[in-house]
């Protein structure tokens, strides 16, 4: 039934491939894509439309998104699949997390949304960013102790050629060490207090990542001039639910202005992003 309504999914889907995928690699490519927004949560989600599911990364193209964030968990039987939060009873009316049921007992599962809204494989979402040329950021909550994990996550990177296009989140040693060829690795909370600290570090291929607050101005310039990118998190839950809007937006205002390369956020502050408001 879940692949039925995939392939479904799949064939009625009126959303084609606009751009050339983002080469993260190329500071051409940087630009042509500006403003870079990473949708968070596995694209553009609003109310009736799930995270990590394949109509939100479809929105996050109509929109003009460049990448998507993917969540990686690994199931009891050891698949990646896509999903963000620890706990799945909000989001699937299963009480549990994904790492206690198999990939078989989450087939049977969608999210409360509906049944065109299944929980996805992380081959499948991959699959979908590569067809709609969306780059990715993997936050890989779970599953990380294993080299197995890890070599399949790559192979699916080089399989829908999307190594110049993803970045992780992820601090794990073994992220660094198993995933070193295929992503764009995050820059150490050691080093970024080096970078502070004034030492000239290179920092080539690898993405500064965190909250607006815990960066300066001028400490984004430094980044770059050392190689890194600088994609600040803009987030509902980082605000005072009766000000996130305000805040969200002054938050955006000062990291355009600081020159950072690109923005991962919850799709209500998109429109501060593409259109400037």
């Amino acid at each position: 039934m879940r692949l039925f309504l995939f392939l479904i999914s799949m064939i009625h889907s009126s959303v084609l491939p606009a751009n050339e995928l983002i080469d993260l690699y190329s500071a051409q490519s940087l630009q042509a894509h500006a403003p870079v927004i990473v949708g968070h949560r596995g694209g553009a989600v609003e109310e009736g439309l799930p995270e990590n599911s394949l109509q939100a990364m479809r929105l996050a193209a109509e929109r003009g998104y460049a990448m998507v964030e993917i969540d990686v968990r690994a199931t009891l039987d050891g698949v990646t699949v896509a999903f963000h939060d620890t706990e799945m009873e909000e989001h699937v009316g299963v009480a549990g997390s994904i790492e206690e049921h198999t990939l078989s007992d989450l087939g049977e599962l969608h999210y409360l949304e509906g049944e065109e809204f299944p929980i996805l494989t992380v081959e499948e979402s991959l699959a979908e960013a590569s067809r709609l040329q969306l780059g990715v950021m993997l936050d890989i909550k779970t599953g990380q102790e294993h080299e197995a994990f890890y070599k399949h996550i790559d192979e699916l990177l080089y399989r829908y050629e999307l190594t110049r296009a993803t970045v992780t989140i992820s601090r794990h040693e073994n992220t660094r060490r198993y995933l070193a060829a295929s992503v764009m690795q995050r820059v150490s909370r050691e080093d970024f207090e080096r970078v502070k600290a004034g030492e000239r570090l290179d920092l080539s291929g690898q993405v500064w990542f965190d909250w607006p607050r815990y960066i300066r101005n001028d400490e984004v310039a430094r980044l770059q001039s050392l190689g890194a990118l600088v994609i600040p998190s803009i987030n509902v839950f980082h605000y005072p639910e009766d000000e996130h809007l305000e805040r969200a937006r002054a938050d955006i205002e000062r990291m355009r202005n600081a020159g950072v390369d690109a923005y991962q956020i919850d799709a209500p502050y998109d429109r501060f992003v593409l259109n400037n408001e």
